[in-house]
């Protein structure tokens, strides 16, 4: 799922693709308008039956990929996570991405999903998961 350029919608796309809706549903849901922030997603994973853990910060000088083993012994393969990332467009912004477990689906149009988790300045790291 992709935002267009420029619309600050990245946080809705990661809400959506989480969760397996729509960003119109993530916006529906949000009262605000974009740019969202992560007490959105915090609000919409809650109400689709997802709960954020734990956060991982201050990755910027660690080489992240699909086996890195961060804080507490979390891997992150097979394990779905918000991930809050330097933009590559606006570098005083910052990017949200979701990682599946196995690919980065990011909302950018002007990235392909599936790009190496190390070729990305990765700020924080949450971990997602479904309860109930």
């Amino acid at each position: 799922m992709k935002q267009i350029f420029g619309d600050q919608k990245c946080v809705a796309c990661v809400g959506a693709v989480a969760t397996g809706t729509t960003v119109k549903e993530f916006e529906d849901f949000t009262e605000g308008g974009p740019p969202y922030s992560d007490v959105d997603l915090y609000k919409y994973l809650l109400h689709k039956g997802y709960v954020l853990g734990g956060g991982f910060s201050n990755l910027s000088a660690a080489k992240i990929n699909e086996s890195t083993m961060l804080k507490s012994e979390y891997q992150m393969r097979n394990n779905p996570c918000y991930l809050i990332v330097k933009s590559e467009t606006q570098t005083e912004l910052l990017h949200a991405m979701y990682w599946d477990g196995r690919k980065v689906h990011d909302p950018n149009p002007k990235t392909k999903d599936g790009r190496s988790l190390e070729s990305y300045e990765i700020k924080h790291v949450f971990q997602i998961s479904k309860y109930g």
